[in-house]
């Protein structure tokens, strides 16, 4: 969950990164387990609050 929100890395690079292959079933996955978007997390992390992550935090 914290490879979103690092900003060096997108989405696709975050993937590879978790040996997952299909974009469509990271996604998927990350959604279920996360409750957004890994593309949502990300572009959210500069709103996080200190050493939380947005998506997190929300959860």
């Amino acid at each position: 969950m914290a490879l979103p929100h690092r900003g060096d890395l997108s989405v696709t690079e975050v993937r590879f990164a978790v040996g997952c292959s299909s974009l469509d079933t990271f996604s998927t996955r990350f959604t279920q387990l996360v409750g957004v978007p890994p593309s949502v997390c990300r572009r959210h992390a500069t709103r996080a609050t200190t050493g939380v992550p947005w998506c997190v935090a929300k959860r």
